[in-house]
């Protein structure tokens, strides 16, 4: 794929990211071939890492592995598999070697290895074993606002039906043959959605209580697109909800503020805090935080809210953990399991630092049970002029100072971001001009393919049949994922995973063998197996 995807005069911007994802806004036509397009798509993904060709990766993305993997490694580093020249066709010249040749080698390795040795690993369930083509293509409606251009947005757990089977099985999508279903699980996620929608309970569509997508909240896997006018200010309260339930959380925490308001300054105030306290006291398990379902080495330069010690010692967070101090502990190998920190990053806008979502921005939710000595926000925190931050919060204003564009917005953690991103936390922000032809700045002549959906449109608007076509606009969000059987998303939990040949045994870091400097959980690259589009599995159209 080229970075400027050209279908019948329709242009697409395709982004690539370091978090192996792919942003498009495509008009309708190009969506009504998106099942040719994962045909081939998946022809890769359950036997290589196509998605890699098709996304990009870097060395924050995760790993790739396998028994198999030894022998990948060995033909790229040698010069026959992927040389800086090779031969033209004539008299044994030398030419270097362009970009697209470099791919087409890769093409052919990734295709051998297809050919030789199966599907990419993964999780336990097998790639072969999820069908292809029922489930439909989710198109993502618009963010209700708080009020005007301003949101409050929390991030949160819950699962989600992203493989085939419950809200799927509906006769309504008419994918599915009459009396065929699927029982594949929902799968536990992150994302985010309105601080005062419910959790979502997809009962009525024939899912489940707790299950996305749900016509009774905005919260999904990818995150509803917020749509921006060009010039015009957007404000976003953006919540850390990582907490059991963030619902009663939330109100709990307004009665608890409400009744300090109450008790003033007079005589009788240190009584009246002891009964709130009370009061919170009886909704504490609420609160309580949610630890990370996937795992999160501390030994990395990362966020470090447990603060342990920094090599540079002026520092207790944001920083490269000293490993030397810890070399023989345990602890330095076992995966974080403390309050999960995040930050919102939206990516490509004009913004200013206090706005800008740094990695060491980030911030805890405001649970009950933050464990003693732990560092609730990163260093970055309130100290651009403009105070952003409350207890589990961040207040972000966005001037969308810039032409009509595709933006994203996603977690942006120090050391984390690959994981956070991977749970789910992504969505589409979308400048349009107000002034200009069809809402695109620069557009001379014709008109762009629409409508897209607007505040308002709803799950069932934007998707059942008989109404969902009417949307020539589709945003489209194209990622890799792996599944276990029972349902949930498949991570390496450790280096070996990326090491080859399987029988050489190293030491890691907080190894008593020997000292080390390799990472224990940490994988420098990963390939995943099941393309997901939208937040589910190889949808039809």
């Amino acid at each position: 794929f080229a970075s400027r995807l050209t279908l019948r005069g329709f242009e697409a911007s395709f982004s690539k990211s370091k978090f192996r994802m792919a942003f498009l806004r495509v008009g309708g036509m190009f969506a009504d071939r998106l099942t040719a397009v994962l045909a081939v798509w998946s022809a890769f993904a359950n036997t290589s890492a196509g998605s890699d060709i098709a996304s990009c990766s870097s060395v924050e993305s995760l790993c790739d592995g396998g028994d198999d993997h030894s022998a990948l490694q060995a033909r790229m580093s040698t010069p026959h598999a992927v040389s800086q020249t090779a031969p033209t066709h004539t008299g044994g010249k030398r030419k270097p070697i362009t970009h697209k040749r470099r791919m087409r080698a890769m093409d052919r390795m990734y295709m051998e290895r297809m050919d030789e040795n199966g599907p990419v690993p993964g999780g336990t369930l097998p790639p072969g074993e999820i069908p292809k083509f029922v489930t439909p293509l989710v198109i993502p409606p618009a963010v209700k606002s708080k009020h005007g251009d301003e949101y409050t947005i929390e991030l949160r757990q819950f699962k989600q039906q992203i493989l085939p089977g419950g809200i799927w099985n509906n006769p309504a999508f008419g994918l599915l043959p009459e009396g065929e279903t699927f029982d594949f699980p929902a799968t536990t996620v992150w994302s985010y959605g309105p601080a005062q929608d419910p959790a979502p309970d997809s009962s009525d569509l024939g899912g489940g209580l707790g299950i996305a997508p749900a016509q009774n909240s905005q919260f999904n896997y990818p995150a509803y697109t917020i749509e921006a006018s060009k010039d015009t200010v957007t404000k976003v309260e953006w919540a850390n909800g990582l907490v059991r339930d963030p619902v009663k959380c939330r109100e709990c925490r307004r009665k608890e503020q409400a009744c300090l308001r109450l008790c003033g300054r007079g005589p009788a105030r240190e009584c009246c805090r002891k009964k709130c306290a009370r009061d919170q006291g009886r909704h504490a398990d609420s609160c309580k935080f949610l630890p990370h379902f996937l795992p999160v080495d501390q030994t990395l330069h990362w966020a470090n809210p447990g603060q342990l010690p920094c090599s540079d010692t002026k520092r207790t967070t944001d920083c490269h953990v000293d490993v030397s101090a810890l070399r023989s502990s345990a602890r330095i190998q076992e995966p974080y399991a403390g309050p999960v920190p995040m930050v919102v990053h939206l990516h490509g806008t004009h913004a200013t630092a206090e706005n800008d979502g740094y990695p060491e921005a980030w911030y805890l939710p405001d649970a009950s049970d933050i464990p003693e000595g732990y560092a609730r926000e990163g260093t970055f925190v309130n100290k651009f002029g403009r105070k952003t931050n409350t207890p589990g919060a961040a207040s972000f204003v966005y001037k969308n100072t810039q032409p009509s564009t595709t933006l994203w917005f996603h977690d942006h953690t120090l050391g984390m971001t690959r994981q956070n991103v991977y749970a789910g936390p992504a969505g589409f922000w979308l400048i349009r001009d107000k002034r200009a032809k069809s809402g695109e700045t620069g557009l001379l002549q014709g008109q762009l393919p629409g409508p897209a959906p607007k505040r308002g449109d709803g799950l069932a608007e934007t998707n059942l049949p008989g109404a969902r076509e009417r949307y020539r606009e589709i945003p489209m969000v194209i990622q890799d994922r792996s599944f276990n059987r029972d349902g949930s998303l498949f991570y390496p939990d450790n280096r070996s995973f990326f090491s080859w040949p399987k029988e050489v045994h190293v030491p890691y870091i907080g190894s008593e063998a020997a000292d080390s400097d390799i990472p224990p959980i940490w994988n420098p690259e990963a390939f995943f197996n099941v393309m997901v589009v939208n937040g589910v599995s190889w949808p039809a159209h």
